[in-house]
């Protein structure tokens, strides 16, 4: 159970003592939905009465066991009356963490991250590999130096900088690095899915140099002078954060200026590290030192000099962003801290059957079972004999995600919203032929018809029925011609007698 909650033994719930003397039992299930989530209001007395047990026994000093019993027979004998006035209880099921946010894994692949000063972050399904680089920078009048209260591990002296490095060369793992901005050490020859490969050139001391290498390194070059290989993600930087184990401390890279990603449950520090590099036969510049993109830093004017970033993320207590329903608002928040309250909503054209309202908890839990559980309302249905929609009521209502659409009935015309009734008027008369109506109307409906009959010596070309459409309009009518002398003959007519009346 939660903190602050009681189990009983065999019983699947946890019971809460509210600090609240509800005189109805439907104000006190109020109460423990609106201050614990959905939670409900114990009905079950055998289980109410083990609980009763276990108070007294543990919180009241010198009661016999005939005592207890007898206070027991007294909450039953008093029923659910009692239950809602004396003695308010909620309770929730024990197998409730559906709430706890997905804190996730290492991504796979192999990479490296730099050492905190409080070691390798925490992994269960791999083995960090460390290693450590001594610098040797400048020698004359050095400006190493470094952000106030660095949590890198290592030293930052004048003439050396001492770097620790996390190292992961077994490529386990289920997840990918997630989309945003920031780099990490590159190992192993190549980047991660979705990363582009960079590099930074140091130019160190050249006299005396003691560059010293121990232990596991990302990729590149350890000797008189140092190259580091990076693994970068383009991407635009993730404002509601990305999702990264958060149990210890760690480092990332910010990528393309001085800002670091947001992680969620973490709080973030921009740190640098200032290298000093070698003055004499300076060959290294703004525009060689790295190989683009890269690793955030900054190169003097003298060119002297490189200023490298880190970002420093350390675990703050946190319940993630609220992961339920894909129909819930969009929140503009990227972090619910511990003791935080929402209230949940949905967009329109849905409803919420699940919370209205959740609480992060000490144990980095959401309160609520299901969050908001936004369901489509359906507003062709009415409800409470109340239409929901505003379809004309010659058209059609059809439910959409979220919202509905409207169609006019056929012989209507309109947006569905609005319709207005279409007919055919009176087709004029047709030249040496004859037109007779279904109907003695003036106006004709949808699919009324009317046909053509041609004179004797005229001949019908095309259609013989024309049919009134929905948009108002008759259908294509054929013609009457006058018949040809040689269609005449062949029809069986004499062209002496006929062919004049053409």
């Amino acid at each position: 159970c939660l903190n602050g909650w009681t189990a009983i033994i065999g019983q699947p719930n946890c019971y809460f003592i509210t600090d609240l003397q509800p005189l109805l039992k439907y104000q006190l299930q109020q109460y423990c939905q609106s201050i614990y989530g959905r939670v409900a209001v114990p009905h079950d007395f055998q289980a109410v009465t083990q609980f009763m047990r276990l108070i007294l026994k543990n919180f009241v000093e010198n009661r016999s066991h005939h005592q207890i019993e007898a206070d027991i027979k007294e909450i039953i004998k008093n029923g659910d009356d009692f239950l809602a006035r004396g003695f308010p209880l909620c309770e929730r099921p024990k197998t409730e963490v559906t709430g706890r946010y997905p804190w996730t894994k290492w991504p796979k692949g192999t990479y490296g991250l730099p050492m905190s000063r409080t070691g390798c972050p925490v992994q269960n399904h791999f083995e960090w590999r460390a290693g450590s680089y001594v610098q040797n920078t400048e020698n004359d009048s050095n400006a190493n130096e470094a952000s106030h209260d660095l949590h890198l591990h290592g030293n930052v002296n004048k003439g050396n900088i001492t770097s620790h490095y996390c190292i992961k060369t077994d490529p386990v793992g289920n997840t990918s690095w997630p989309d945003g901005r920031y780099c990490i050490y590159r190992k192993g020859g190549k980047c991660p899915d979705n990363m582009v490969s960079s590099a930074i050139f140091w130019d160190d001391e050249d006299t005396n140099n003691r560059n010293k290498a121990d232990g596991v390194h990302p990729d590149g070059m350890f000797k008189a002078d140092t190259i580091i290989q990076f693994c970068c993600m383009d991407r635009p930087l993730n404002k509601k954060g990305i999702v990264l184990p958060r149990d210890q401390p760690f480092h990332l890279f910010p990528f393309k200026g001085p800002q670091c990603q947001h992680v969620i449950g973490t709080k973030s520090r921009l740190e640098y590290v200032q290298y000093d590099l070698e003055n004499d036969d300076e060959w290294v510049a703004g525009e060689t030192a790295f190989e683009e993109p890269s690793a955030y830093g900054e190169i003097t004017k003298d060119k002297k000099h490189l200023k490298l970033y880190h970002c420093y993320y350390e675990p703050i207590p946190s319940c993630g962003v609220p992961t339920f329903g894909s129909n819930s608002i969009d929140y503009n928040q990227s972090e619910f801290n511990v003791g935080h309250k929402l209230n949940y909503a949905c967009p329109r054209g849905f409803s919420n059957a699940g919370d209205s309202n959740d609480v992060c908890l000490v144990e980095e839990m959401w309160s609520s079972l299901e969050g908001a559980n936004c369901e489509d309302i359906n507003e062709c249905v009415s409800k409470n004999q109340v239409t929901r929609h505003q379809c004309h009521r010659k058209a059609n209502c059809y439910n959409t995600p979220g919202s509905y659409r409207c169609k006019c009935n056929p012989g209507w015309q309109g947006n569905g919203r609005n319709c207005y009734f279409t007919n055919c008027t009176r087709p004029k008369p047709i030249a040496n032929g004859e037109l007779r109506f279904s109907s003695d109307s003036r106006t004709f409906l949808l699919n009324d018809q009317v046909s053509l009959k041609c004179y004797p010596e005229y001949l019908l070309i095309g259609n013989n029925v024309s049919v009134c459409q929905g948009e108002g309009t008759w259908s294509q009518l054929g013609s009457c011609q006058c018949k040809s002398p040689l269609q005449l003959t062949i029809l069986g007519y004499s062209r002496n007698s006929l062919y004049p009346l053409c």
